[in-house]
């Protein structure tokens, strides 16, 4: 057997910045870290008068620690965890970001008939692809106690006030498909709020192109294949206000007997996907949406999710296996993003 895995700080990202130079000769303004195991950058043409770049990124990092506290599955007094290690079947009261990510994550599960799940979590696990690792498939039986609490039908959640209640007292909640997106938007409002217009933030891959690029053209973001060797982009696109995710398979998998295991599990067989989809990417009006829209139609895989694609107008090019090589598969509404 052959295991690949790769942890997100190391991975290759399949979005990158294309390059550009300030047309005024100046330097923007980056600010980098750490946060949802994996790293956070923001660049900004120019920073207000009112506030440095250090008080900037401790402005920031609180934001995301705030997210952190609230929707990491690695730490054990977050929020998530604490519902996590409940085996209550009342209601729980959660914090309104919570409730809100569950319910938009809720709506596309009944959008992709099951395909989006974020009570998949133990089924992960038990295919060997959470943090530890194993060498061994699950029995058949294992896969089906484990699917007795896997599903979205599961789980309540309500606004007011802000609650999730549990259907079955070992269901659990992973927000990994979801979380980056929306910790970008969270980082782009209150860049918003100080009267920034010209951004872009990326957490782990996922991004938010505001405005326009130091070139004061609409940002270039290319779109790599998951095997690059280096920053070559296959494939660029043009974007202003709007925001890029891509989900993938190359970050967790192995082959046995020369069949792709990936850590992408389809929710409704508690199988990895054997479909030849490497990944997909989404162009959206939020960064929350991108993200979860790409894990979506990544699971379902080229067929399927082209359709699902193209009946909610979704912006998503999929890049999928042929052999030693890839071919790229586009949504029309991806079509007049492309730079040409």
């Amino acid at each position: 057997m052959i295991r690949y895995r790769l942890s997100f700080s190391l991975a290759v990202i399949l979005l990158i910045l294309v390059g550009c130079t300030s047309q005024s000769g100046s330097d923007p303004v980056r600010i980098i870290g750490n946060t949802m195991g994996t790293s956070y950058s923001v660049q900004l043409d120019i920073l207000p008068a009112d506030v440095s770049a250090d008080q900037l990124k401790d402005q920031l990092e609180v934001i995301l620690a705030d997210i952190t506290r609230q929707m990491s599955t690695y730490e054990p007094d977050s929020e998530i965890s604490q519902f996590n290690q409940s085996t209550s079947t009342d209601w729980i009261a959660v914090s309104e970001p919570l409730a809100l990510l569950v319910s938009v994550a809720e709506g596309h599960s009944l959008l992709s008939g099951g395909a989006l799940d974020i009570t998949v979590g133990p089924l992960v696990e038990l295919w060997g692809f959470g943090p530890q690792l194993s060498s061994q498939q699950p029995e058949t039986a294992a896969i089906q106690a484990t699917r007795e609490y896997i599903g979205h039908d599961l789980l309540e959640w309500r606004s007011q006030p802000s609650a999730l209640r549990k259907q079955h007292p070992e269901l659990q909640l992973d927000l990994s498909a979801i979380a980056k997106g929306y910790g970008v938007d969270m980082l782009a409002q209150h860049l918003n709020s100080l009267g920034i217009s010209n951004y872009l933030v990326d957490i782990g891959g996922e991004l938010r192109a505001a405005g326009m690029n130091p070139d004061e053209q609409p940002w270039q973001i290319g779109v790599q294949q998951p095997d690059a060797a280096g920053p070559q982009a296959k494939l660029v696109l043009s974007l202003s206000d709007q925001s890029v995710a891509t989900s993938g398979d190359y970050l967790n998998f192995y082959i046995e007997d020369g069949q792709r295991y990936s850590h992408i599990l389809d929710p409704r067989t508690g199988y990895p996907v054997f479909h030849q989809t490497a990944s997909v990417t989404v162009v959206a009006e939020t960064t929350t949406l991108a993200d979860v829209w790409a894990t979506t139609l990544l699971v379902l895989g080229e067929e399927q999710g082209i359709k699902l694609a193209e009946l909610h107008n979704i912006a998503a090019l999929f890049m999928v296996r042929e052999g030693e090589d890839f071919r790229v598969s586009l949504s029309s509404e991806v079509i007049g993003l492309l730079d040409s």
